[in-house]
């Protein structure tokens, strides 16, 4: 949906595993380090428009969101809702 220089904004509609989320990571992100690719499930929850770093993400963006690929460590970092 929108990036900054660090962070990705994406709307999943498709498959949801580890898999997925990790090459629709690799391509939001491209070349781009630092860069995290965060993922939500509608637009609804996600932000309308990229936070210049991770930490200008609500606590509600956050915890509604699937999680987040870290392009420079290479892995899917997956959002547990506490029930």
């Amino acid at each position: 949906m929108d990036s900054s220089r660090i962070v990705s904004v994406v709307v999943c509609s498709g498959p949801r595993d580890e898999a997925a989320f990790a090459e629709a990571g690799r391509v939001a992100c491209g070349a781009r380090r630092p860069c995290g690719a965060w993922f939500w499930p509608s637009r609804e929850l996600a932000p309308e428009t990229a936070p210049a770093n991770h930490d200008g993400l609500t606590q509600a963006q956050v915890v509604s969101s699937y999680g987040v690929w870290v392009a420079e460590r290479g892995i899917f970092v997956r959002i547990e809702r506490a029930e």
